[in-house]
C-alpha cells in the first residue's frame, strides 16, 4: 500500500461560504444517484490500490461504494473510480479537498459523477421548441413505382 497521508490541502483556508462544489458558474449542479452522492475520480496511477482510494476518501465520512474497474488485459486499473457518500455534505467535503491533490504520486482530479444541469427555467430555454420539432421532416425510404 502506498501513503495516502502525503496529501497537502492548499485550499484549507478557503472559507467555508464559498462553496464551489455544489455548483458552477455553468449551472452545473450535484444530482443524487440511486443510494447517494456519487464522485468520478480520474488520473489514478496504475499502482494505486483499493486501500489507498479508501483510505484517503474515508475521512470525510463513510464510504458506501467504491468501483474501481480494471482493464481485462493488463489486470492494472484504468486510471479512474467511481466511489459513493450517503450524505452530500461528505461527498462536497471530499470533492473540494481532494481535487488536484496527489494520490500514490499522481494528481488526481475529482468531480461529481451525476450531474444536473441549470434550473427547470433555464433548462426549458434549451430544449427545441415544439414548432422546431414540427418543422422537421423525416426522412421516408424511396417508393416503387406502380408502373412496373
Amino acid at each position: 500500500p502506498h501513503a495516502a497521508g502525503a496529501m497537502s490541502s492548499p485550499d484549507e483556508g478557503t472559507a467555508k461560504g464559498d462553496d464551489k462544489s455544489t455548483s458552477s458558474s455553468s449551472g452545473v449542479k450535484p444530482a443524487k444517484s440511486r443510494e447517494g452522492w456519487s464522485l468520478f475520480i480520474s488520473g489514478l496511477s496504475e499502482s494505486v490500490e483499493e486501500d489507498d482510494i479508501e483510505d484517503a476518501f474515508s475521512k470525510f465520512g463513510e464510504i458506501s461504494t467504491l468501483q474501481l474497474p480494471l482493464n481485462r488485459m493488463t489486470g492494472n486499473i484504468k486510471g479512474y473510480c467511481m466511489l459513493e457518500y450517503r450524505e452530500k455534505a461528505e461527498a462536497a467535503a471530499a470533492l473540494e479537498a481532494m481535487n488536484g491533490q496527489d494520490l500514490c504520486g499522481q494528481a488526481i482530479s475529482v468531480s461529481w459523477l451525476c450531474q444536473e444541469f441549470g434550473s427547470s427555467a433555464e433548462g426549458s430555454a434549451a430544449q427545441p421548441t415544439p414548432e422546431k420539432d414540427a418543422s422537421r421532416k423525416r426522412s421516408r425510404s424511396p417508393r416503387k413505382c406502380q408502373d412496373e
